[in-house]
């Protein structure tokens, strides 16, 4: 009685949530709001509801000029009405999905759902949630270690290196870790298409983790909350975007000079078809790159 007089009726929040889309339709021109009723309750003559999917234009509209990569994970109400939110994508023209890559946890719904939906995405599978299941059985500080290298290496030669290394070892800690295919969680094999070479949905789950309170609240103020939440970051990084000195973040540069003075100590060979081998200072490693792939 105390939560319904201070955060209102889960009930009553439901019966106004017709209103609440509308108010948003005319508040943010352009936004999708779309509630699903239950069929199987509509045919025994009640409403009852089902599922509801919002994205404000402006999200749509920032999509366009950001990495080609979304994270996709549940997200498990906390108040009386269990149910999920799960990140839906029917509002930003995915299309089959080419040139996209997304990032999850391994649940089969979802990697079901994307390769129905989106069967020309690429799909990586979160190292976090891959780490959970292999160290049920591999356990060290140095078995993890050397498995998280794995996920790191960005050619593939290094990826065999490091599982060498892995089966001194353990043997058999190689061959539960291969169970997952490389394809999946190692760098050396992402497409590159996505310039981003995260391996974990950390991101996701951190949105999560950040809504927790709002999750437990009756579905408009949930909703509400998270709304005002979002907003207020969006607020936030474009206050310190325009502190930048350029069209670059200040990390990016950084990175870029750090790469940049690595570079100096490689040398490279031309083959004489299409492509060249690149190798350190010490001339301790190389990989084999395309003529266009080094022109980018």
């Amino acid at each position: 009685m105390a939560f319904d007089k201070l955060e209102g009726s889960f009930k009553d929040d439901y019966n106004r949530l017709e209103a609440y889309g509308q108010e948003l339709r005319q508040s943010n021109p352009g936004t999708d709001m779309v509630i699903n009723i239950s069929k199987d309750a509509l045919e025994q003559g009640k409403r009852r509801f089902l599922r509801m999917y919002i994205c404000f234009k402006v999200l749509k509209e920032g999509w366009r000029s950001l990495r080609p990569l979304i994270g996709l994970d549940g997200t498990f109400l906390k108040g009386k009405c269990k149910g999920q939110l799960l990140l839906l994508k029917i509002s930003l023209e995915l299309k089959s999905g080419e040139a996209l890559t997304f990032i999850s946890d391994m649940q089969k719904g979802l990697l079901d759902a994307v390769s129905n939906v989106l069967p020309e995405a690429h799909h990586r599978w979160c190292m976090r949630h891959i780490e959970a299941n292999w160290c049920k059985k591999w356990r060290s500080g140095e078995e993890k270690k050397l498995m998280w290298w794995c996920a790191w290496s960005t050619y593939e030669e290094e990826f065999k290196d490091t599982l060498k290394v892995l089966g001194k070892v353990d043997e058999d800690s190689v061959s539960d870790l291969l169970h997952f295919p490389a394809i999946k969680y190692c760098r050396a094999y992402f497409d590159t298409q996505c310039k981003n070479l995260m391996v974990d949905n950390n991101c996701t789950e951190s949105f999560n983790s950040w809504i927790l309170q709002a999750r437990q609240k009756p579905i408009i103020k949930m909703l509400e909350e998270i709304r005002l939440k979002v907003m207020n970051m969006l607020v936030k990084n474009e206050e310190m975007g325009r502190t930048w000195q350029n069209d670059i973040s200040p990390a990016a540069k950084k990175l870029y000079n750090d790469y940049r003075l690595m570079a100096t100590t490689c040398t490279i060979e031309f083959n004489g078809d299409y492509g060249y081998e690149v190798k350190d200072g010490g001339g301790l490693a190389y990989s084999e790159f395309g003529v266009e792939e080094m022109h980018l």
